[in-house]
């Protein structure tokens, strides 16, 4: 520990070094629940990229041994599996290795070794890690039940205290009011209290969207509730003051992590009540110096951390209160989770949801999406069916500035020609036979200050190419039967399987459109011309399905390297349905290469070898006995199939075209 003799939340860094001492525990982590403060300002820092989340996380925890935010002085919460206990420390005997437990104090306390970090959940700040920590005999845990999901258990029992201490504060009869009410720890709260305030209290929630208004409305967990805007403080206070005629608060839970939120609550709260904040990163000073400011007389008390009986408290709400399980579960799904497979471990593989980047070719345009996602240009995606082109505007969506505003996705070949104006740009009143009262937006005013993404655009016809080519030139759309032009600002990323540029000189797509599309330009090669993909992809897919079909399957070498050798025509759209296809017809945990022919025959019809897989020959020398066929000369012979110049294979290979004259010269490839 240094510096020497301090206490493990003070020091700036702690030893987490092997082997442990007699009065330790060793557990192996699998999950971590960052405070809720410190996701919000690495979400910041980092512009929402999940990657370099991910990487300052690492480098927090790898600096200082522990995982300890030097900027908001939090940490998070641990889950893992105990694998050996010293024989000084009080669970030796009690505990057996495996078992399941959540540790109960801060990361900030506790020794800690992160290896890899696999997913990050960026709504909850849940993240899966491969590490492990070190707990002396001091650290409180509880052990997980059976009957509640580990990461859903210790994603509540991480708000055990405040919740519990909410209750304990609150009286039959009062006015109580859940700043942050649709956090988990306001969710928790509004169960915890509700009880305690009987029929006469009421119960107020605070929250600050459309979508939280509707949660706490289907949970029935409050008496009234109000959308407000926690940016202002004072603005807040006036408009929910309106909203309760000047009522002032007998009890005020601050749940929120807003900047200056301190001052809202204090406001809020009447002469002689009671204001309890729930957050540890919650600033003391700031709101005694408030109250002191107005001259109000109030009862403030914060964040105390552990009390007697909290986990079984919230264990309790939890069984009580199904809806609240229900809430928990979904928020806490895989549809919310990242997964970062690399630059924080030893493995050399990127999994961004359905996306693996593990191949050269894929490995650069993920340095491209990660570039440019954060500048607000038009991209135009290629590459053939099933390749993965709306996962990557997806990722390109994720990591950009707009990732909270509206993602938009029209698929140009299911929008006929009548109704394309109708559908893009929207219609008045009256403006034909049908319209709908009080007009409709069309696909851009809906996606202002968002993203519309138009796949397949190389189905549009050559009239509608005209009319969204003035769109995009304009930023200004006109509904039908309108003569007004409505100012729109939106991102569009377009995606087709088709060659725009060959459309072009045949005159079946305008040229002009095309430039204007074409500014970020990102190819996806068939899966067949990156196989370094593919292991990666069937462990990725296997994984989802085990958790969804509740199964422990997996492939065996031998059946890997079958697929791996599969033409896959209909790429890794073909590839996720084929290993699901497999999971369920095949009852072996273990899936061989002889079940997997059994199932899919067809596939020994299309194998190939790596001579097969160029459809165009190499010089002799290049395949001799022995000598394995380079991916990346693959890609470059098929480039130059389909290009005639270098810089469109350049443009085709998303690289430059001193790259590309270099590599045509070392491969001995000739232009047609």
């Amino acid at each position: 520990m240094d510096p020497k003799g301090s206490f493990p939340s003070t020091a700036w860094k702690l030893s987490a070094q092997l082997p442990i001492m007699k009065n330790e525990m060793l557990v192996r982590v699998s999950i971590m629940n960052l405070n809720a403060a410190s996701f919000k300002q690495l979400r910041k820092e980092t512009h929402d990229n999940p990657l370099s989340i991910a990487n300052k996380i690492m480098s927090i925890v790898k600096m200082r041994g522990k995982l300890h935010n030097p900027v908001t002085s939090t940490g998070g919460t641990l889950y893992g599996k105990v694998d050996e206990i010293g024989t000084g420390h009080p669970a030796y005997g009690k505990l057996n290795k495996g078992t399941g437990i959540s540790i109960l104090i801060s990361s900030k306390f506790i020794p800690l070794v992160i290896n890899n970090i696999k997913s990050i959940n960026m709504k909850t700040g849940q993240l899966e890690i491969d590490g492990y920590a070190i707990l002396s005999e001091r650290c409180m845990y509880t052990v997980s039940p059976d009957d509640i999901p580990h990461h859903i258990h210790h994603s509540i029992i991480t708000e055990a205290g405040q919740c519990y201490e909410s209750a304990l504060n609150c009286k039959s009869g009062i006015t109580t009011l859940v700043i942050g009410a649709a956090s988990n720890t306001g969710l928790l709260t509004l169960f915890a209290v509700k009880k305690k305030l009987g029929t006469d209290g009421k119960l107020i929630a605070i929250i600050d969207s459309k979508d939280d208004a509707m949660l706490i409305k289907k949970l029935n967990a409050a008496d009234e509730y109000y959308i407000i805007d926690m940016q202002d403080p004072l603005a807040a206070y006036y408009k929910l003051s309106g909203f309760l005629n000047g009522q002032l608060i007998d009890y005020t839970i601050d749940c929120e992590h807003a900047p200056g939120h301190e001052a809202l609550s204090v406001l809020i709260t009447r002469e002689y009540g009671t204001i309890y904040f729930t957050d540890p990163a919650a600033s003391v000073s700031e709101a005694g110096l408030d109250a002191e400011g107005i001259g109000k007389d109030i009862n403030l008390l914060y964040y105390r951390g552990y009390i007697n009986g909290h986990v079984a408290f919230c264990e309790g709400l939890l069984h009580e209160y199904p809806l609240l399980k229900e809430v928990f579960t979904k928020r806490y799904s895989d549809k919310n989770k990242i997964c970062i497979i690399s630059d924080t471990g030893h493995s050399d593989n990127i999994v961004y949801k359905n996306l693996v980047i593990n191949s050269p070719s894929m490995k650069e345009i993920n340095n491209i999406v990660r570039h440019i996602a954060p500048y607000d240009t038009t991209v135009l995606i290629t590459g053939s069916s099933g390749s993965g082109k709306e996962v990557i505007a997806n990722l390109i969506q994720q990591l950009s500035m707009r990732k909270s505003d509206k993602f938009i996705k029209i698929n140009c070949a299911a929008i006929s020609d009548s109704l394309f104006e109708s559908e893009f740009f929207g219609y008045e009143y009256g403006a034909f036979t049908g319209a709908l009262k009080g007009g409709k937006a069309g696909y851009f005013e809906s996606a202002d200050n968002g993203t519309l993404f138009l796949d397949e655009i190389g189905e549009l016809s050559l009239e509608n190419q005209v009319k969204l080519l003035r769109v995009l030139q304009s930023c200004e759309v006109m509904r039908i039967g309108s003569n007004t032009a409505v100012k729109v600002n939106v991102r569009v990323i377009a995606a087709t399987n088709k060659d725009l540029f060959d459309m072009v000189n045949n005159g079946t797509f305008r040229e002009d459109l095309y430039y204007r599309l074409n500014v970020i330009n990102i190819h996806l090669p068939a899966l067949k011309n990156r196989k370094e993909d593919i292991r990666p992809f069937i462990e990725h897919f296997v994984d989802i399905y085990n958790n969804q079909f509740n199964m422990h399957k997996h492939f065996s070498d031998s059946a890997i390297n079958l697929l791996t050798k599969y033409e896959w025509p209909g790429n890794v759209r073909e590839l996720e349905n084929m290993v699901q296809r497999l999971m369920l017809y095949i009852e072996n945990e273990r899936i061989s290469e002889a079940e997997i022919l059994k199932v899919c025959p067809y596939i020994d019809k299309k194998l190939v070898n790596n001579k097969e897989v160029l459809k165009y020959p190499l010089p002799d020398d290049n395949l001799g006995k022995g000598t394995a066929v380079n991916p990346e000369e693959i890609s470059y012979r098929e480039a130059a199939q389909h290009c005639r110049t270098t810089r469109e294979i350049a443009e085709y290979l998303n690289t430059s075209q001193s790259t590309v004259v270099r590599k045509l010269k070392k491969y001995n490839i000739k232009l047609r």
